[in-house]
């Protein structure tokens, strides 16, 4: 229970829920929804006009995945790869994706995680629905991925 006090004021209590994780995936837009800001294997922005293929490896950046091993320092630029005590899953249009890295992003801030996830062969083409899943919380709907055959 979080209350705030202000000029000898108290505002109203608000519950806050603390949990391990809340994951959410970075979008272009920086709206929460639309195009996933993701990287394809060639280096590209992910996008319609530029898809994944099929079986390729894509980076999404991410954050609230929750504590990395080794820990994190706030505000800290990032130098070498780690990982994260909670497992982290990617699911296309629901179908699990191979997660080949979850940790710090290297060359940004503390926060940021890179995910490189290998795009399932069994995946449907056009803009797909992309998620993950941190401490049994999924991540917000409405974040795109493009694939291609």
């Amino acid at each position: 229970e979080l209350r705030v006090e202000y000029d000898g004021r108290l505002s109203n209590s608000v519950v806050l829920e603390i949990a391990q994780a809340a994951p959410a995936i970075f979008t272009l837009n920086s709206s929460g929804t639309g195009n996933a800001a993701a990287l394809n294997q060639d280096g590209r922005a992910n996008s319609s006009s530029t898809p994944a293929r099929l079986g390729e490896v894509v980076v999404l950046y991410a954050t609230g995945i929750g504590t990395t091993s080794p820990p994190s320092a706030d505000g800290a630029i990032q130098v070498g790869a780690g990982g994260h005590t909670n497992p982290v899953r990617a699911l296309i249009d629901g179908i699990d994706c191979e997660v080949s890295y979850s940790g710090p992003a290297p060359g940004l801030v503390a926060g940021v995680t890179q995910i490189n996830i290998t795009i399932p062969v069994s995946a449907r083409t056009g803009n797909r629905q992309v998620e993950l899943v941190a401490a049994g919380r999924r991540s917000q709907s409405g974040v795109l991925i493009s694939l291609a055959p």
